[in-house]
């Protein structure tokens, strides 16, 4: 991968890190919060943080991860089963990503929050508990206005992300900023279902495209555009294919909601007793 000269590159260890550490391969850090702690914040930011490299090493990492007001990270895991995020409670104030019974209230409950522009994040496990969510990405309803909440341009891809057999709630929640690509990952167990995009409480969320991800054994729905959400140009396919827990149907396997939008669904593998429904410009 192509780096400016001077951009930084941080290790993570849980076996053999300390967050007193220099964060280097031979003192590496002992949690990614600390490495993305290092980068300047957007106000600050300057060439030297476009393309800082975070290399997670295998293990287990039992708290949230949170990249917010920084640009430009990129989260590196040594691929999935190896390096494990752990949904842990939030350290900033409590998520509140939407409303009603398709998002059980607040959660606070996140493995990886992103609320930062051009992140990527690739090569990970990403485990839910409880009211939780996989991965977060938007500005967390969290009203702080130190925040610089632009998470647009975002890629996660080739991650299992895991909700530990219907314990956590949602595997991916889309819920602010533009032009984000979900692609190659395993999403799996999640109760209310695999893909949330768009809150229902009308924050803009624009250009989503969502394909050639396994969204295996979950709950609820695969891929849901919330109705009314703020949710535009959301892409589902080609490539994804959806199946139904054993014992539970999912109610769809995508479901675009009612109110004015646009969106395009085609070229996934449907195994589900319940397809995709709701109008879309073109399936």
């Amino acid at each position: 991968l192509w780096l400016p000269q001077d951009a930084e590159t941080f290790f993570i260890s849980v076996l053999s890190g300390s967050d007193d550490n220099r964060g280097s391969y031979e003192s590496p850090y002992l949690t990614p919060q600390q490495a993305v702690n290092q980068v300047p914040n957007t106000s600050q930011s300057t060439n030297r943080n476009r393309g800082t490299m975070i290399y997670v090493n295998p293990g287990e990492y039992n708290r949230q991860t949170e990249i917010q007001d920084r640009r430009y990270i990129r989260l590196i895991g040594a691929g999935y089963g190896l390096t494990m995020l752990n949904a842990g409670a939030s350290s900033g104030t409590t998520f509140i990503p939407g409303a009603g019974a398709l998002f059980a209230g607040t959660a606070d409950n996140v493995g990886l929050v992103i609320a930062a522009r051009s992140t990527l994040v690739t090569g990970f496990t990403i485990r839910g508990t409880a009211s939780s969510y996989g991965i977060y990405i938007g500005d967390g309803g969290r009203r702080d206005s130190t925040w610089n909440y632009d998470a647009s341009d975002c890629r996660v891809f080739n991650c299992e992300i895991d909700g530990s057999t219907f314990d956590g709630q949602w595997g991916i929640v889309i819920d602010g900023g533009q032009n984000h690509l979900i692609c190659d990952n395993y999403i799996t167990g999640w109760v209310r279902g695999g893909i949330a995009v768009g809150s229902g409480i009308n924050r803009t969320t624009v250009g989503v495209r969502i394909r050639n991800n396994d969204i295996l054994r979950c709950r609820g729905y695969g891929v849901l555009r919330m109705a009314d959400g703020g949710a535009t140009n959301v892409s589902v396919g080609p490539g994804n294919v959806f199946s139904d827990d054993v014992t539970t149907a999912l109610t769809n396997s995508v479901f675009f909601g009612t109110g004015d939008y646009e969106g395009v669904m085609g070229g996934n593998y449907d195994l589900t007793a319940n397809g995709a429904t709701g109008t879309s410009t073109d399936r």
